[in-house]
């Protein structure tokens, strides 16, 4: 279905205001014979926009998936429509005793959009559960399946954030997970907290715990208007790190591989968040540093006056870029 009109508002995770002239709604492949663009500067894939930072008047044609299908192929594989809600996916994969996808309940969005920035929690990414992915490539207005070693899958990156793919739906396989994943610290610890034994935990047991974990420090989006995660955290050679004002004991850092280690951005901007501008602590949430909410009403400018603050004050003590997760239009 093609929509056009002067102000077709766009919803989204941030509440920000937004609108575009012109929306196809994609519900068989037949309607992507209607879709009018010939590069990808000219349209823009939206899902449930829980992860874009939209401006008031968006320049493009808006394409979005209609595609809610969920089919189970077999007793370990199943194919579902990029339009469905990812967290209803992840229930139903729950109640089918299916292992491994509990660690990444209660993240917002749609299916079709979990691939785009490999999302992940508590040690575990999408792109470990992907098989295959269909899609259409809308400059070349072709039909391809991409083998997942062909996404380029990396932290929070693919290759959807670079070619004009729109993800028709997803094959997932679940056969090689064996076991429970819940080596993150946060996990064991309310585990214990709730006297539970580690070792006869269920698949759904553990869902129910990682959502407290979640609900304990993230906004719903639903209440405060957010998108997640502002910034990525930064994967760097320790040598490059400054220490002006703090100790290396006051940053959080984990081993990456044998050349760069992961620093947690959360923990970079709580040391330096005294320093920040009002307006950046007002809207930065209370519990979660890597959160910048629009609570006060901020508008699209707002955001990236805040976001620039945070980087370069960062970058100022830390001597680290913040990479920002979020598309921001």
């Amino acid at each position: 279905m093609i929509m056009t009109n002067s102000e077709i508002k766009i919803k989204n995770s941030f509440n920000l205001p937004c609108y575009t002239n012109t929306l196809y709604e994609i519900e068989s492949n037949k309607d992507f014979l209607k879709v009018d663009c010939k590069k990808s500067d000219e349209f823009l894939i939206i899902g449930e926009c829980t992860n874009l930072v939209l401006p008031t008047k968006l320049n493009k044609k808006v394409i979005k998936s209609k595609n809610s299908s969920i089919n189970k192929i077999s007793s370990t594989l199943y194919r579902v429509g990029s339009a469905v809600n990812w967290n209803d996916f992840v229930l139903s994969v729950i109640e089918d005793n299916r292992f491994g996808i509990e660690n990444l309940i209660g993240i917002p969005g749609s299916v079709g959009a979990a691939p785009v920035q490999n999302i992940g929690a508590y040690g575990v990414q999408v792109s470990d559960f992907i098989k295959s992915i269909n899609i259409y490539d809308i400059e070349d207005k072709t039909f391809k399946k991409l083998l997942k070693d062909q996404c380029d899958f990396g932290y929070r990156s693919s290759i959807f954030q670079t070619k004009p793919y729109f993800i028709i739906d997803i094959d997932f396989e679940f056969s090689h997970i064996e076991k429970l994943n819940m080596d993150y610290e946060g996990i064991r610890r309310l585990i214990s907290s709730q006297n539970k034994d580690i070792k006869s935990i269920t698949s759904k047991e553990l869902g129910e715990i990682i959502s407290e974990l979640r609900d304990s420090k993230l906004p719903n989006p639903k209440i405060i208007p957010n998108v997640g995660s502002f910034f990525k955290n930064p994967i760097i050679n320790e040598k490059s790190i400054s220490y002006n004002n703090f100790k290396k004991t006051d940053l959080i850092i984990w081993d990456h591989n044998k050349f760069n280690v992961k620093v947690g951005a959360g923990r970079l901007i709580e040391l330096i968040k005294s320093t920040l501008n009002k307006e950046s602590i007002d809207n930065l949430h209370s519990s979660h540093a890597l959160i910048i909410t629009n609570k006060n009403n901020i508008s699209y400018d707002d955001i990236i006056k805040i976001s620039l603050d945070i980087q370069s004050k960062v970058y100022k003590e830390f001597n680290i870029h913040l990479e920002i997760e979020p598309t921001i239009i």
